[in-house]
């Protein structure tokens, strides 16, 4: 079992590194122009390759998008009474206690760990997440935030035409679904250099507060995934896929988010770096527990 599980955990952590390598011997990596690329373009094309062709019912799709949403309803709740109870600015932490980081990690380690049916289970829950965060996220850090744009991305596109696909039994044509496999066998490899390029350059400057931010990320969102388990009925690879989503670590776009609009950067780094490096020892556990 320590085998397969390192088996799982091993091709994410090990292109992580290479893309921190790579920015350590000072070399460059745009990691925004990366992160828009695998949003607008490598992501939407793997939604469209990986959840048409799996055969998958709508309806189940639905249940666990579902299912998805109240695990992040609960994790907001309890991450917010936690903020409160410990007078911290929730402004500040509420956004990044809410999001992980369901794309670099979350799809690569659903895919190894479960197969082509728990990427697409997965990329539902990325899906989701990443449209929340890039809107009542971002709300919570600016209050002039507007969402339209959001909703209307590529993300949504995507996941709209692969449950239209999905629902009426249709298939694509076989150009474009191998273009769409092309281009959405790029994101997971991306995301995940992009990754390590970024975390080569955040600092770690508040420790004290980055240890008890990673405490909270992994309380209320595992909390969370349980309680939307329970209330959902989950069960099988559902359940085990989103229990693992709820349970990543910081996402690096809270990072960059809390520079952009100057809400506690360096708290937040702290907590991106600890987080992401404490998320080895969990997660083997947790595959453990799930499998």
């Amino acid at each position: 079992m320590l085998l397969q599980i390192l088996a799982i955990l091993a091709p994410v952590f090990l292109c992580v590194l290479a893309g921190w390598l790579w920015s350590r011997s000072g070399r460059q990596l745009d990691t925004r122009q990366v992160a828009q690329l695998v949003t607008d373009i490598g992501s939407p094309c793997l939604i469209l390759a990986t959840i048409p062709g799996l055969g998958m019912r709508a309806d189940a799709l639905a249940g666990f998008a579902a299912a998805a949403l109240a695990a992040i309803a609960c994790a907001a709740v309890l991450a917010y009474c936690a903020l409160r109870l410990l007078r911290w600015p929730w402004r500040d932490y509420l956004s990044p206690l809410v999001f992980g980081n369901h794309g670099n990690m979350g799809l690569s380690l659903s895919l190894f760990a479960f197969g082509e049916q728990g990427l697409a289970l997965s990329l539902v829950f990325f899906t989701l997440s990443t449209l929340l965060h890039f809107t009542l996220g971002i709300s919570t850090l600016d209050r002039a935030f507007s969402a339209g744009r959001t909703l209307r991305s590529p993300l949504v596109l995507a996941m709209t035409a692969s449950l239209l696909l999905l629902g009426t039994g249709t298939a694509l044509p076989d150009w474009l679904q191998q273009t769409a496999k092309l281009l959405g066998n790029t994101a997971i490899p991306l995301m995940l250099l992009a990754l390590g390029a970024s975390l080569a350059v955040i600092g770690s400057s508040n420790q004290r507060s980055g240890w008890a931010l990673t405490g909270l990320r992994y309380a209320t969102g595992l909390g969370g995934g349980l309680l939307a388990c329970w209330l959902c009925g989950l069960d099988g690879i559902a359940r085990q896929v989103l229990l693992l989503q709820a349970a990543m670590p910081a996402a690096v776009f809270s990072y960059l988010l809390a520079e952009q609009y100057q809400r506690a950067p360096a708290a937040v780094a702290s907590y991106v770096l600890l987080s992401t490096a404490l998320s080895i020892p969990l997660l083997m556990v947790l595959l453990w527990w799930l499998h």
